[in-house]
């Protein structure tokens, strides 16, 4: 059974990728370690041997990041969701994608800045941006959920 509340999905990823049950939580230190020092967390940085299970540790350390069970909003089994990721220093952006229709999508990528982004993830951010980005943090119906003041959590229109 999940700790995330409302997230019975979270066993059935873990399960699929062949996580253990000793590691479904476990969340390596050097990720919060990143978040905490810069504030954002793309999977390209996370450690090669880890790869399989990149999505995995990016959404633990966002329910981690946010106090705000974003997991419990969504289930990646109907829907589909972005997470944008922006590095304050470069405006840098990161978009993932996990869910359903996740595979082969066209917004997934680094992008120069959010001007990039596609029309629909730039409204959602305007409207995210103006969501206090301390935890615990709240989904907006429609709109997302902003996880900290660099990470948010869109669905797919």
């Amino acid at each position: 059974m999940s700790k995330f509340k409302g997230a019975d999905w979270y066993d059935r990823m873990c399960k699929r990728l062949e996580i253990d049950n000793t590691d479904r939580y476990k969340l390596p230190e050097y990720a919060m370690k990143m978040v905490r020092d810069f504030g954002y967390l793309w999977s390209s940085q996370l450690i090669a041997r880890e790869s399989g299970h990149r999505q995995m540790i990016l959404i633990g350390v966002d329910h981690k990041t946010s106090e705000g069970n974003p997991l419990a909003h969504w289930d990646p089994d109907k829907d589909s969701i972005y997470r944008v990721c922006v590095d304050p220093l470069t405006q840098r952006v990161e978009v993932t994608s996990f869910g359903m229709d996740s595979v082969d999508t066209p917004e997934v990528g680094m992008y120069a800045n959010t001007s990039e982004l596609p029309m629909w993830m730039q409204e959602k951010l305007a409207v995210l941006c103006m969501m206090s980005p301390t935890p615990p943090t709240k989904a907006v119906e429609g709109v997302g959920q902003r996880i900290n003041a660099n990470t948010y959590w869109l669905p797919k229109p």
